[in-house]
């Protein structure tokens, strides 16, 4: 048998597990500041830049492939916490384009 780590699911555990690990760290730690977003965000923003250590401690919970509706679940934990002094949100383009027609996949 082989083990957990090594099977064909392995590039897929460690998105699972970021998931779980940090939004219980969002429910169970007091920022000053969070960093939440998708991918772009995990990558692109660093919590230790020096404009963000003055705030205190500042974490980023920002997750591959991550949607608005996780971002806000994270938000919500974080705020049933100690609501963070503040929150940096970033939303990829396309879901805030503004000149989209409403679709179905019938269309």
């Amino acid at each position: 048998y082989q083990s957990p780590g090594t099977g064909p699911l392995a590039p897929f555990k460690p998105r699972a597990i970021e998931r779980i690990a940090k939004s219980e760290v969002a429910r169970k730690t007091p920022f000053d500041a969070v960093i939440i977003g998708d991918s772009r965000v995990l990558r692109g923003f660093d919590p230790h830049h020096p404009a963000l250590r003055e705030l205190g401690r500042t974490y980023n919970l920002g997750v591959s492939a991550g949607s608005i509706h996780e971002a806000t679940r994270m938000l919500e934990l974080c705020l049933d916490c100690r609501p963070p002094q503040l929150v940096i949100w970033s939303l990829a383009p396309e879901l805030v384009e503004t000149d989209r027609r409403e679709s179905t996949s019938f269309d």
